[in-house]
């Protein structure tokens, strides 16, 4: 119960609702709502942060037997030139409306860019070809599985030098976790952060709003609150 207070008041959490931009409205820009969301959260970071996240996104594998979750990973060029375009255009100080109309569409083909990006992530890790897993697999020691009796037919985990590649390092911290929690449909429901110095969000749209739970560590490197993420 004390390791459990201990652990509660480490993290700090923020409620974030739009009540602007619910299921039907996002489905009318002829985008996933999905995307339109990991969109959020990546312009919400790179306005923090100046840049793109390690980005995690639970994708699920129902399609298959036993298939439980793949990874998604959010961050691309695309989703980079959109957060650019959306970072000069906060520097600018116009009102979207008040921008020349060749403005606006470079702004909307990035975002739409963005989206049609995401999505196709989305659908190649829904159909087992994601990377994550397999890389798990790959690295993981042989107590990794809980049968005993699978585990002596299993190789052990394979050496490499990728394992220690700082890019590859880099992209495991997971900065950002989050998940679409649109099965939730009485509340949003937290994704803790699995990345002390990071964030995590838990996310869904309904026919009323859409909302975004962000949780973070009081102690982050970060020194940044959930308040401002939100």
């Amino acid at each position: 119960e004390e390791m459990l207070r201990q652990l509660n008041s480490q993290s700090d959490i923020e409620i974030c609702r739009s009540f602007g931009w619910p299921v039907k409205k996002l489905k009318e820009l002829n985008v996933s709502p999905d995307s339109a969301l990991q969109a959020a959260i990546a312009l919400a970071f790179y306005r923090l942060f100046g840049r793109l996240a390690a980005t995690y996104e639970t994708v699920t594998l129902t399609k298959f037997r036993r298939g439980r979750t793949e990874t998604c990973r959010p961050a691309s060029k695309e989703m980079k030139a959109f957060c650019d375009a959306m970072v000069a255009f906060d520097r600018s100080g116009r009102s979207f409306k008040s921008m020349e109309a060749e403005h606006r569409k470079t702004i909307m083909n990035s975002f739409r860019a963005a989206a049609q990006a995401h999505i196709g992530y989305v659908k190649k890790a829904s159909s087992g070809r994601g990377v994550d897993r397999h890389l798990l697999a790959l690295r993981a020691p042989l107590g990794f599985l809980s049968n005993p009796n699978e585990a002596e037919k299993a190789p052990g985990p394979t050496v490499s030098p990728l394992w220690n590649d700082p890019l590859f390092l880099k992209s495991q911290s997971w900065e950002l976790s989050t998940s679409n929690n649109s099965y939730l449909v009485q509340g949003c429901g937290c994704f803790g952060t699995v990345n002390p110095n990071g964030f995590g969000v838990g996310y869904l749209t309904t026919p009323a709003a859409t909302y975004f739970a962000i949780e973070s560590k009081n102690d982050s490197s970060l020194q940044t609150t959930s308040r401002q993420f939100a």
